[in-house]
C-alpha cells in the first residue's frame, strides 16, 4: 500500500470512527450517550484489544535485548514533557486547576494501541505493531503513580490515594485484560509455539476493527463548545507534542543505537510515538482531582485533529529515517 493510501485509509477509520460516534450523539438516537461510549469502550478493552496484543507478541522477535529498553525510553521522554508542561504552564500563570490540565495533558500522549499502535500496524506491518506495544508497558504503572500524582498535587479538592490506583492495575479486570493478553502471546512466543498462518491474516482485520470501534465510543463523549476559550494552552500543547517532543525522541533514539535495531525500524516507531497526540486518558483526571475539564478536553480534541495535517510531514520525515 502506498503511502498516500495507508494515509487515506489511517484518516478514515481513526477520524471516520471518531466522527460517526459524534454524529450518533448529536442525532439524539443514543439516550445516554456516556453510558454507551463506557460499554464500547469496556468491550474493546476487555475483547479486543487482549486479542490483538496477544497476537502480536506470540510472534515478535525478542532476540534483541535493546528493544525492551523501549519501556524505559517512553517513561524518560513522559518525564521530559512533564517538565516542559510544568514550564509553559508558569509562563501563562494559569491557576491551580488550569495548571494541573495543562501538565497532565503535556505527559500523556496517545502512545497506545488503537492510535500509534493502529498507525505502525499500517506502516510496518505486525512488526512495527509489536514495538508499539512493547513501547506502552510502562504506560499503566507510570499513569497511576507519576501522573495521578502531579495531577494530585495541582487538585482543588479530589484525592485518589495512588497506592490504590496502582493495585487497581494489577486486579481490576479492564485494566488487566490487555495485560494478560501480553503474558499469554509472550509465552506461546518464548515456549515456541509457531502461531498459526490464518491469524496473520485474521489481524489484518482486527487490528482496525479493534481501532474504530475504541475511538466510535469514544466519539460518544467528544465535546466542541468550548474549544475556543483555550487556543492559547491549546497551541502550546501542540507545540510540546508535535515539535519539541519528536526532536527530542528522535535525539535520544540515535543516542540509544535504535537506528541500528532492525534496519531502523525501531527509531521509526519512537519517532512516531514521540509525536502521538494527547491521550485519551487525560480526559478522567479532572474528574477525579476536581482540574479543569474544558481545558483538558480541548486539548484533546485540538491535538487529536492536528494529527490530519500533520500526519503527512511525520511520514515524510520518516524516509529519511
Amino acid at each position: 500500500m502506498a503511502y498516500l493510501g495507508k494515509i487515506t485509509f489511517v484518516w478514515l477509520v481513526i477520524f471516520g470512527s471518531l466522527l460517526a460516534g459524534y454524529a450518533l450523539k448529536r442525532s439524539g438516537r443514543v439516550s445516554d450517550p456516556g453510558k454507551a461510549s463506557g460499554s464500547i469502550v469496556r468491550f474493546a478493552i476487555r475483547c479486543l484489544i487482549p486479542m490483538v496484543v496477544g497476537f502480536a507478541f506470540w510472534r515478535m522477535d525478542l532476540s534483541n535485548r535493546r528493544i525492551w529498553t523501549l519501556p524505559l525510553f517512553a517513561a524518560a521522554l513522559s518525564t521530559i514533557q512533564l517538565f516542559l508542561g510544568i514550564w509553559m504552564a508558569d509562563l501563562q500563570g494559569l491557576d491551580r486547576q488550569k495548571k494541573g490540565s495543562f501538565v497532565t495533558c503535556s505527559m500523556v500522549s496517545n502512545v497506545g494501541y488503537p492510535l500509534a499502535g493502529f498507525l505502525c500496524f499500517v506502516l510496518f506491518g505486525e512488526i512495527g505493531f509489536s514495538l508499539t506495544v512493547l513501547y506502552c508497558l510502562y504506560f499503566g504503572p507510570y499513569l497511576y503513580t507519576v501522573t495521578f500524582y502531579a495531577a494530585e498535587h495541582y487538585s482543588s479538592e479530589g484525592r485518589v490515594r495512588i497506592r490504590d490506583s496502582l493495585k487497581k492495575f494489577f486486579t481490576d479486570g479492564i485494566r488487566l485484560f490487555p495485560f494478560l493478553g501480553i503474558v499469554c502471546g509472550l509465552s506461546l512466543n518464548l515456549l515456541g509455539i509457531e502461531r498459526p498462518e490464518p491469524i496473520t491474516a485474521f489481524n489484518k482485520f482486527l487490528v482496525p476493527m479493534t481501532t474504530a470501534v475504541y475511538l466510535f465510543g469514544i466519539g460518544l463523549t467528544v465535546r466542541f463548545s468550548q474549544m475556543r476559550h483555550y487556543r492559547r494552552e491549546c497551541a502550546l500543547i501542540s507545540v510540546i507534542k508535535f515539535v519539541i517532543s519528536p526532536i527530542i525522541g528522535l535525539g535520544m533514539g540515535y543516542l540509544l543505537g535504535y537506528h541500528n535495531i532492525m534496519n531502523g525500524l525501531v527509531l521509526k516507531v519512537v519517532f512516531l510515538e514521540s509525536a502521538m497526540p494527547v491521550g485519551i486518558s487525560v480526559l478522567m483526571l479532572p474528574a477525579l482531582f476536581k482540574l479543569d475539564q474544558d481545558l483538558s478536553n480541548s486539548c484533546w480534541i485540538v491535538t487529536t485533529v492536528l494529527l490530519i495535517p500533520i500526519l503527512p510531514i511525520l511520514l515524510f520525515i520518516l524516509t529519511f529515517l
